[in-house]
């Protein structure tokens, strides 16, 4: 049937209707002339009656396209959530759904957030192509830590040493006016300075801030260095996203005539925001935070020794015993 058949054939339909509403002709005669049964013709009357000419081209079963369901997120509820999308352009449904959890106390699943986003054309789909996952396994905080070197704005501007955690992705990074191997040296120093357990393997990649003189320094902290094979960045996942986050979400934010000071200065408020703040939805995080990571760990080896709790780690955030000071 053609456009316009079809288009004739509903006129039809709504012109029998309302010759039946003004009783020019009978119940019985309109179903005829329609070919249906006349239980069938009065339910398409009601149906006229209620929802108009959307009637006559036939109505789906289910919910109805032009009403509103009953379970729908209020009005104002979607709007608050397209006003926080707008705010932050960056951030996903699951990123929004805890924000708005733990900033504003309002619960809503990521879901629910897709869909709103969606219907207001905030979101697109995108095809991933598959790819195989190879998970780096690591059974404690501080068993292998990435650290690398990006260049967010140039070769020519300063340079960005950063490391994570690849057990809880703790995170902490610096900026250098240049990539040597002194500064490295120098970041390796403040990373174990400042990370909340104790650092057994460094795994960088094999540029030249990376060679004799860093990893001298990391053997000599007790530390095993263990590079990657040439060619891989694959190899180091972990750190490689963090350059894409912190990129986007810290570096590319900052003006480039910065004071280095400064840019150091709002570089170390973000990383305490990614490892207490920030939820993380990569594999085994389950959008727990860093620090969340951490402590789930410490309070799983928690063991009973006589009057003491001691703990089966070396550093801890927490005022218990360790292994290491207890002389054990």
């Amino acid at each position: 049937m053609t456009e316009y058949q079809l288009k004739n054939l509903l006129n039809m339909k709504e012109r029998i209707i309302k010759k039946v509403e003004g009783k020019e002709i009978k119940v019985q005669d309109g179903a005829d002339l329609l070919g249906m049964t006349r239980q069938g013709f009065l339910k398409l009357r009601r149906q006229y009656r209620r929802y108009g000419e959307k009637a006559v081209s036939g109505l789906k079963r289910g919910p109805k396209t032009w009403h509103r369901p009953w379970n729908r997120t209020s009005q104002e509820l979607e709007e608050q959530v397209i006003r926080f999308r707008e705010e932050n352009p960056m951030d996903g449904p699951i990123t929004i759904s805890w924000e708005m959890a733990d900033e504003q106390g309002i619960f809503i699943h990521h879901q629910t957030i897709y869909r709103i986003l969606k219907r207001a054309g905030l979101i697109k789909e995108q095809s991933h192509e598959k790819r195989e996952w190879q998970d780096v396994i690591t059974n404690f905080p501080g068993e292998r830590v990435q650290i690398d070197t990006c260049f967010p704005w140039g070769r020519n501007g300063p340079c960005v040493m950063e490391a994570v955690d690849v057990y809880s992705r703790w995170a902490y990074g610096q900026l250098f006016d240049r990539a040597t191997m002194e500064n490295a040296a120098k970041f390796v120093k403040m990373f174990v300075k400042r990370a909340p357990f104790e650092v057994f393997c460094f795994q960088p990649d094999n540029g030249s801030e990376f060679k004799t003189l860093f990893q001298v320094t990391v053997e000599s902290l007790g530390m095993i260095f263990e590079p990657i094979p040439p060619y891989s960045p694959n190899c180091n996942g972990r750190v490689e996203r963090l350059h894409r986050t912190t990129k986007y979400r810290l570096y590319y934010q900052l003006p480039y005539n910065l004071p280095m000071e400064e840019k150091n200065y709002q570089a170390e408020i973000y990383f305490h925001y990614y490892n207490w703040k920030r939820r993380h939805q990569g594999i085994g995080m389950n959008l727990k935070t860093p620090m969340m990571k951490i402590q789930e760990y410490v309070l799983n080896n928690l063991y009973s020794n006589g009057n003491l709790t001691v703990i089966q780690y070396t550093t801890c955030i927490f005022p218990c015993l360790s292994l290491k000071s207890s002389g054990l």
